[in-house]
């Protein structure tokens, strides 16, 4: 079994590294990458011997946009440099729209009578600074809300909400060519959620090297049509859970991330093939 799209406590996942290891050895996967919401995860992955024969591979999910028809674009990178100066300029970017996005929320929040502090968030937060589940995660602890996600996260936060706040997503195209330069293997994630597909053609020729399938967000429709493309374009088809631990808002069954037995192999032979 394989998984190619968890967060970790780096981003705006729950787990860490050690505790997602120790999920996924319990459940008998063979391959999973951490692929943390535009940060470059900090905790160390363990050797094969270290998780019992589990590979843990380094990946990262940038966030983007397709600027003509405001879409978000997410892009799935695996073994690229980590300190490539292209891919870390863009991330710090991102970070630092990230990081305006928390303060006006949480100003906002004050204004609303809702006593949220900084550093009273912070120990909900990893080394990717504060996300929207961290704040949500705060009230809750405090009696401030009754579930994490509910009406006040999605009166509030979503688009066209008193606090919606936009974040510096930059041009998926500028991903496509940071994630190329930096010696990543790049994947469309999740295709579907945003109906992506009329613009995985021109992705191809831009250095697109695979497309997730399997997603718990995919309906049946989607997944045929991503594994359609996957085959006319030459694509890799890639299983994904987008596992958030606890911030998880899509019922995850582990047991479904399977692919087409020959999609499979192809995708083993060249996760092998890239962990030689």
């Amino acid at each position: 079994m394989i998984d190619l799209h968890i967060h970790s406590r780096c981003s705006d996942g729950s787990a860490s590294v050690r505790e997602i290891v120790a999920q996924y050895r319990e459940m008998g996967f063979s391959h999973i990458a951490i692929t943390d919401h535009d940060v470059i995860c900090t905790d160390p992955l363990p050797e094969p011997s270290e998780a019992g024969g589990l590979r843990v591979i380094p990946g990262i999910e940038l966030s983007l946009k397709d600027p003509a028809s405001g879409r978000k674009v997410h892009l799935l990178g695996y073994f690229f440099d980590p300190v490539h100066p292209g891919l870390n300029i863009l991330i710090e970017r991102i970070a630092a729209s990230r990081k305006k996005a928390a303060a006006h929320i949480m100003a906002g929040l004050r204004q609303m009578g809702y006593p949220v502090e900084e550093e009273g968030v912070k120990p909900y937060a990893g080394s990717g600074g504060i996300y929207k589940q961290h704040i949500l995660h705060y009230l809750l602890d405090q009696g401030l809300v009754r579930k994490m996600f509910g009406g006040l996260d999605r009166k509030l936060f979503g688009r066209g909400g008193p606090l919606y706040y936009p974040i510096d997503y930059a041009d998926f195209r500028e991903g496509l060519a940071t994630l190329r330069d930096a010696g990543a293997l790049s994947v469309l994630a999740h295709p579907g959620q945003g109906q992506l597909f009329d613009l995985v053609e021109e992705m191809k020729e831009l250095g697109l090297e695979g497309i997730e399938v399997t997603h718990p967000t995919h309906s049946q429709a989607d997944r045929e049509k991503s594994a359609r493309l996957a085959g006319r374009l030459d694509l890799l088809q890639i299983p994904g859970s987008d596992n958030h631990g606890i911030y998880t808002q899509t019922r995850i069954h582990f047991e479904r991330l399977t692919l087409e037995e020959q999609a499979e192999e192809r995708l083993l032979g060249k996760l092998e093939e890239k962990l030689a």
